[in-house]
């Protein structure tokens, strides 16, 4: 097919440095929390608010390079961190393995699997204080890279006076 003028096909995309901002002080946020709950040893709420935080690291990269849809934002194809960043063309600073373990975290820490196996048994049960660790240091490391990176950080954005 012809690439010459084509219109992108799909939903908007939006782009928003004000919504960015909003993504990535709810970063910051999130991994402050998840420290909290991996101290009070509550490691499936530890790796749950981890995977937040780097949802919403990713997601001010992209509000500010590729935009973000609807579905992206708050829908069902949010919570893929690996999609997610690709999108935005940034190289991820953790590997790709760790993404997919904190994205696959997102629900399994918080539902049962369905259908149930033989003997159903509570999310947080499968996690443990490893699980907690790892998750707060792969969102540790994504938002570090975040506040070095100008697509996430605004102050590195901004010209001087």
């Amino acid at each position: 097919g012809r690439q010459g003028g084509a219109v992108s096909a799909g939903p908007p995309r939006l782009k928003c440095n004000a919504l960015g901002d909003v993504e990535w002080q709810s970063a910051q946020q999130e991994l402050h929390v998840a420290r909290l709950l991996l101290e009070a040893q509550q490691w499936a709420a530890s790796v749950f608010h981890a995977q937040q935080a780097v949802e919403h690291v990713i997601k001010a990269a992209m509000l500010r390079t590729c935009g973000v849809t609807g579905d992206e934002f708050r829908g069902g194809e949010g919570h893929s961190l690996t999609s997610l960043l690709q999108r935005t063309g940034l190289t991820s600073p953790v590997a790709t393995e760790e993404l997919q373990r904190l994205s696959t975290a997102y629900l399994a820490t918080r539902y049962a699997p369905f259908p149930p196996p033989a003997a159903p048994s509570v999310p947080y049960a499968a996690y443990t204080s490893h699980d907690a660790e790892d998750g707060v240091a792969v969102a540790s490391i994504m938002v570090e890279w975040g506040r070095n990176t100008e697509q996430v950080e605004p102050s590195l954005s901004q010209a001087g006076p």
